[in-house]
């Protein structure tokens, strides 16, 4: 039995002083050494020093090291390579991305003013370059107008006059035989004044194509040398719808589904001409069957505007025929009461709007057919606007920057 504190007898025990527990030794952390390079920068050795007295030597050294990533640019530690549409800049030792405008301001990342890769991007660039150069376009078209009349015109009016001759031979004698000779004078002159009509027409077609090629740059276009640069190209034009037009008649022979066909792969013939010069007929079929989709939707949409500016010229010419009597193309002998001056006004009248209502559809349909031979021909090879504006011989401005060669 213990006895209890405090009490006689009992020995006194000393208080213990609190326990401590000792703090947990920590791990001690050696000082830098200024001395000790660091593992991450491994230390170089000096280079040797140069006497003063001794004239100066160069040492090769290192390469300069690039940067791992530049600032907005291309880094090539990224997984997936580079974007252009999340960087502002380009990868260094690279090519250089293309500016995004040339010719007219767009949002596309490439953009081309005579290559698009959809049918909405074709019709737009169409419409742009037809609102960018309208003026010179429509000289052009104007030109031709001027000249179809001028060409016509003896033609009309020696037509009415042997008209008129035959007509009143006719009446006068109706068992006699008439005089002929006079009627295969008019036909003569007839195909000849037509045959300077479809030469005016192939040399306003080209000028046009150049025009066009000409804005797309950013150049101001000029009609003069526009129609000086075509006329090299003006009778090889000629030959090669001779030959289309041939099979396009073997095509009517055929069926008519053929020539319809035949027409429309032909439809790129000009442009053919223009930049390429060679091998036109095969090219045609090659652009045409390249990608059919794009080839039937932009080519079908010229043939479009190319009948209702047709249909829109045979309502008028009948309107005019029903009021004179005379109609374009149409000669007949002379109505018994229709004077010869009604006749030759309405002959003129209806050949003049038949060729301004050509002439306004050609504005357009010029543009819509250099803008799909490009888009077709970038289908097939690499092409850019500076690559066609040098095949016509065509210098870009100075500041105008191209894009690169595109492959839709």
């Amino acid at each position: 039995m213990t006895p209890p504190p405090n009490q006689p007898g009992s020995p006194e025990q000393p208080e213990q002083p609190p326990q401590h527990q000792p703090d947990p030794p920590q791990p001690s952390q050696p000082e830098p050494s200024q001395s000790e390079p660091s593992q991450s920068e491994p230390s170089q050795p000096e280079p040797p020093r140069q006497d003063p007295s001794q004239p100066h030597q160069y040492q090769a050294g290192p390469p300069p090291q690039q940067p791992s990533a530049a600032p907005g640019g291309w880094d090539p530690a990224a997984p997936g390579g580079w974007d252009p549409a999340s960087a502002s800049g380009v990868p260094h030792g690279g090519y250089a991305v293309p500016p995004p405008t040339f010719g007219y301001p767009t949002g596309d990342p490439v953009f081309d003013p005579l290559i698009s890769p959809d049918y909405n991007g074709w019709f737009s660039r169409a419409t742009a370059l037809v609102k960018a150069g309208w003026r010179p376009l429509a000289a052009l078209q104007a030109i031709g107008v001027v000249a179809v009349m001028v060409v016509q015109l003896p033609v009309i009016l020696w037509t009415v006059s042997v008209a008129s001759d035959l007509s009143y031979t006719v009446e006068d004698d109706p068992t006699g035989t008439a005089d002929l000779g006079p009627l295969f004078g008019v036909i003569g002159l007839a195909l000849a004044g037509g045959f300077l009509s479809i030469v005016v027409a192939a040399l306003v077609t080209l000028a046009s194509i150049r025009v066009g090629v000409a804005v797309a740059t950013g150049a101001e276009p000029n009609v003069g040398e526009a129609l000086r640069g075509s006329m090299g190209r003006m009778f090889p034009l000629l030959g090669w719808q001779i030959v289309a037009g041939l099979l396009i008649v073997v095509g009517v022979c055929a069926c008519v589904l053929p020539a319809i066909y035949l027409y429309v792969v032909f439809m790129t013939v000009p442009a053919v001409v223009a930049f390429e010069r060679t091998n036109v007929i095969s090219r045609c079929f090659q652009l045409f069957h390249r990608d059919l989709g794009a080839a039937v939707a932009r080519l079908a949409t010229i043939l479009g505007f190319t009948i209702a500016a047709s249909v829109l010229g045979g309502i008028i010419d009948a309107i005019i025929s029903s009021a004179t009597g005379a109609s374009a193309g149409q000669f007949e002998a002379v109505p018994s009461d229709v004077t010869t001056g009604a006749l030759i006004g309405g002959y003129l009248l209806s050949t003049l709007v038949a060729a301004l209502i050509g002439a306004v559809a050609a504005v357009f349909t010029s543009q819509l057919t250099l803008t799909a031979y490009a888009d077709l021909r970038a289908r097939v090879e690499p092409l850019s606007t500076p690559v066609l504006a040098s095949e016509l011989g065509l210098q870009p401005p100075a500041t105008a920057a191209g894009p690169a060669p595109t492959t839709w």
